[in-house]
């Protein structure tokens, strides 16, 4: 079964990476190239393209696509192997970032999930 991600647009404002940090951190995470791949890249994924790869039916509800799209883009461009991306995503919160994650306590996907 097809769900759309809207978690980038509602944010938790207890568990808030760019809220936890002081002003001058949160001005360099926001003039990072990771916070340009969000604003250019992630936030431009259609998500509605890939329904036709989910059935319409009774199912369990995908991970978020635009996560794993986005994912894989980075690993590309960063030259990841899949442990390293894991790892990126459950540690680095530029990456996080990049990816619409605002908090350190969600994960978009595990590794389990058929990327």
């Amino acid at each position: 079964m097809f769900t759309e991600n809207s978690s980038p647009s509602q944010r938790n404002l207890f568990d808030d990476i760019l809220l936890s940090l002081p002003e001058a951190k949160r001005r360099k995470a926001l003039q990072s190239k990771d916070y340009a791949f969000y604003r250019e890249i992630f936030s431009r994924i259609d998500e509605s393209v890939f329904s036709v790869m989910y059935s319409s039916g009774a199912g369990r509800p995908n991970a978020p696509v635009n996560c794993m799209a986005g994912a894989l883009i980075l690993r590309q461009l960063k030259n990841w192997t899949y442990e390293q991306l894991f790892e990126q995503l459950d540690f680095n919160m530029l990456t996080r970032l990049a990816l619409g994650l605002t908090g350190m306590s969600e994960t978009p996907f595990c590794p389990a999930t058929p990327v």
